[in-house]
């Protein structure tokens, strides 16, 4: 597309030789959408080997009414069983592809007594598509949101007002902390924050995560401080050697089996 672009600029110039002098006098705007280009790095969880534990609970975690989720994914295979995204030890949070093949978040407190338990409305299996997941929610207001691909995609059971338990003693990236329920899926640029909330329904709260063109954003590449102006507690983008060690606040995590590389990129 690039090439293409640039041989019908080159053939314009010629056409029309008066214009290239005012062209070239602002070369910098001209380049500048392809010099702002982010690539995410996305890899692949095997459904088998592949998955992260914390080992630990997450660094500086509170329990909280607030969440910000936002992740890229193109499920493998698995279709129709249940498969963990982020699992908490406690079973009180977990964020699962469910056996209906909806994306669910199970947020309860410490007496597992839901703050929100809310899916997308739609099912999304093996289809060869990169899809983006985000939501946020506020359950001390009954704020809720879940966008998909920059559409809303929310099917809410639960909002009530209880504090989340994220202080838990351990955390499972693509399986429960117990290795269960592995996550066959291609993954990139995982965020999680606790501390805040959006409402994603005023546009420029998602482009934040999804640009105008259904591309990543560059959520910052020191700390993913970017969207809110603070640090997450997760964050993982990384090159696929180091995915597993976390921008956010949370601490790092640990590898078991082998991330490799996914097939390609949302950014492609």
């Amino acid at each position: 597309m690039m090439r293409l672009l640039i041989g019908l600029v080159l053939t314009a110039l010629c056409m029309f030789p008066s214009t290239a002098s005012a062209i070239m006098v602002f070369p910098t705007t001209f380049y500048s959408a392809a010099a702002g280009g982010y690539e995410a790095n996305a890899v692949r969880f095997d459904g088998s080997a592949d998955y992260l534990l914390r080992g630990a609970g997450l660094s500086g975690a509170s329990d909280s009414k607030v969440g910000v989720l936002s992740f890229w994914f193109q499920f493998q295979g698995g279709n129709g069983t249940e498969q963990a995204i982020i699992s908490g030890a406690a079973t009180t949070v977990q964020i699962i592809k469910n056996s209906a093949n909806k994306i669910r978040l199970i947020l309860q407190n410490s007496g597992f007594a839901f703050g929100w338990d809310a899916s997308t409305s739609t099912a999304y299996t093996a289809d060869g598509n990169w899809h983006h997941f985000l939501a946020s929610w506020d359950v001390g207001s009954s704020a809720g949101y879940i966008y998909v691909d920059d559409s809303a995609d929310l099917s809410e059971a639960t909002n009530t007002d209880q504090d989340i338990e994220w202080t838990q003693s351990d955390w499972g990236i693509g399986s429960t902390p117990g290795a269960g329920n592995k996550l066959n899926c291609e993954i990139a640029d995982l965020y999680l924050n606790t501390a805040t909330s959006l409402n994603l329904s005023t546009t420029s709260n998602r482009r934040k995560f999804i640009d105008g063109d259904g591309k990543p954003v560059d959520l910052g590449e020191t700390n993913c401080s970017e969207p809110t102006g603070s640090q997450p507690l997760i964050c993982l983008t990384n090159p696929t050697a180091t995915w597993q060690n976390n921008l956010g606040s949370a601490g790092n995590f640990n590898e078991n089996g082998a991330l490799t590389d996914a097939a390609d990129s949302p950014s492609d």
